[in-house]
């Protein structure tokens, strides 16, 4: 093979289960001079070996997550590393774990155990213009056959390739331990935004703003709806920034009860968590949720202030509507983050007097208490 080593064997029928990252078993890819990798699926991207069935495990071509002392021999190190880059190209990924890179193998054979290592696979949609689409999502489930409630996951403006925040993976990590399937669709590689859109001033990122990004958050519904081992009635939502905008528009209860879009709204998600969205845009007509929603912002953000979410939830308050929201006193956005607090200059920031910078930078104490407040939510109106 001319750069890298290919993968030989990607699984075998034993019982031992995919390794979650942190989990106390390492398993490494295997790896030869020749042979043929995955098989190529026009929809999904991978799919494994005919002979393997649902109920099987991965032991033998998942890859380490190297967080545990095992680690393979230094001088196989790096064609490991190259395999897996490749590997997160080839699934439109980017440079997320290996594990993600390598999920679709598992689901292809129903292989998912009680990790997040996701699935790559591709869901039906409608383009910006209308038009029928497809879009990259992965897709995570606990151990077992089900059914479980289950979780979208709206990306933010960093998206889901080489930029990404990855606060995506780490909800789902959180989410998927506790027993619930997750489902991340991917609104911007495909579409002309590989890097995200938190830069981004070009006409065409209206494309891919929190309202038009309504629809894939439905489709993802939609297709999380037809899994056998997902509970059809027990769907919540949640996002970050762009995506906790996405989530707050997707919730809007149509203004026309015929609309096209109205019967999927009233029996669509049954519960719903913003974190730090834009607010002011929903602020001025009122808003009016079809399910309970939590908003969890910091005090100090300022690329979405807390104040508009404020408003709008205790307008919906008012009038009966159930909108929850919690201020972190002092922290700001992205506070879920893993990165230190930091501004930059060049972040698109309808909020400033420039219409750019933003600081952002996780908060440890905020992203733990987040965990039990999402957790408690979801666990009140989805299980």
């Amino acid at each position: 093979m001319p750069a890298a080593a290919r993968i030989s064997q990607v699984a075998s029928t034993t019982s031992t289960p995919m390794p979650c990252p942190g989990s106390a078993t390492t398993v490494f890819i295997r790896l030869a001079s020749s042979g043929p990798i995955i098989l190529r699926d026009r929809a999904v991207g991978y799919r494994a070996a005919p002979p393997l069935r649902w109920g099987h495990s991965v032991a033998t071509g998942a890859v380490s997550t190297f967080r545990r002392s095992r680690r393979p021999p230094a001088r196989d190190f790096s064609a490991r590393r190259d395999v897996g880059h490749r590997m997160s190209r080839m699934v439109g990924a980017g440079p997320r774990s290996l594990c993600h890179a390598l999920g679709a193998i598992a689901l292809g054979a129903g292989l998912l155990g009680g990790c997040a290592s996701g699935t790559a696979l591709s869901i039906a949609t409608t383009s910006p213009t209308g038009g029928a689409d497809q879009i990259p999502a992965t897709l995570s489930k606990p151990a077992g056959p089900g059914p479980f409630p289950a979780v979208v996951i709206m990306h933010d403006c960093s998206g889901l390739g080489p930029r990404s925040s990855g606060a995506p993976d780490r909800w789902a990590n959180e989410l998927v331990g506790r027993g619930y399937v997750v489902l991340i669709p991917d609104s911007f590689s495909t579409r002309g935004f590989p890097d995200g859109v938190c830069f981004d001033t070009s006409p065409r990122r209206v494309d891919v703003s929190p309202m038009r990004r309504n629809r894939d958050a439905y489709a993802a519904l939609a297709h999380l709806r037809t899994l056998p081992f997902v509970d059809a009635r027990r769907v919540g939502l949640m996002g970050g920034s762009h995506g906790g905008s996405t989530t707050l528009g997707t919730m809007a209860a149509p203004e026309n009860d015929q609309s096209p879009q109205a019967r999927e709204r009233l029996v669509g998600f049954g519960a719903a968590v913003a974190l730090y969205p834009g607010c002011a845009a929903l602020t001025g007509r009122g808003y009016r949720p079809v399910a309970p929603v939590l908003i969890l912002i910091g005090e100090k953000d300022d690329w979405t202030p807390a104040e508009p979410c404020r408003v709008l939830a205790e307008a919906a308050q008012r009038v009966g509507h159930p909108v929850t929201i919690k201020v972190y006193p002092g922290v700001y956005h992205s506070f879920d983050s893993h990165n230190p607090v930091r501004y930059v200059a060049a972040r698109v920031n309808p909020n400033t007097p420039s219409g750019r910078g933003a600081t952002t930078g996780g908060d440890p104490a905020a992203w733990a208490d987040s965990i039990r407040e999402v957790v408690a939510f979801f666990g009140r109106y989805l299980k």
